[in-house]
């Protein structure tokens, strides 16, 4: 990730961090959100998250651009402590090249997709 979207993330991060902390007591249901955007370069990306208090259940999302490269790259993940039951995924999309990435399940193991406009889209389990 850009070095810009890598300092959205970690905005988008503490801000989400600063919401849960101070309104957790009046919802058990917390949502943050946070969009940067670089004139100069035009890069730009959002991180997204959501945290439940009464079980512990929390989810997030961050994606960036860069126009120069006109890659896109983002990362996900979701997580339930009640059920065990999570995942984490990263992957990167260039329209020349296609997309690459990866899924780490807690349950279901771990698996790298691809796909491009040559290709279907397919994933291996690891």
């Amino acid at each position: 990730m850009n070095s810009f979207a890598s300092k959205s993330l970690s905005l988008g991060l503490a801000t989400l961090f600063l919401a849960v902390s101070t309104a957790a007591q009046a919802s058990p249901i917390v949502r943050g959100k946070v969009r940067g955007y670089n004139p100069t370069t035009g890069n730009s990306g959002s991180a997204v998250g959501g945290y439940n208090a009464n079980t512990g259940a929390r989810s997030y999302r961050v994606r960036g651009y860069n126009p120069s490269t006109q890659t896109y790259k983002g990362a996900s993940g979701a997580y339930n402590p009640v059920t065990g039951r999570g995942y984490r995924s990263t992957g990167t999309y260039n329209p020349s090249t296609g997309y690459s990435g990866d899924i780490q399940t807690n349950n279901n193991g771990s698996y790298v997709c691809t796909a491009s406009r040559s290709t279907d889209p397919n994933c291996v389990k690891q």
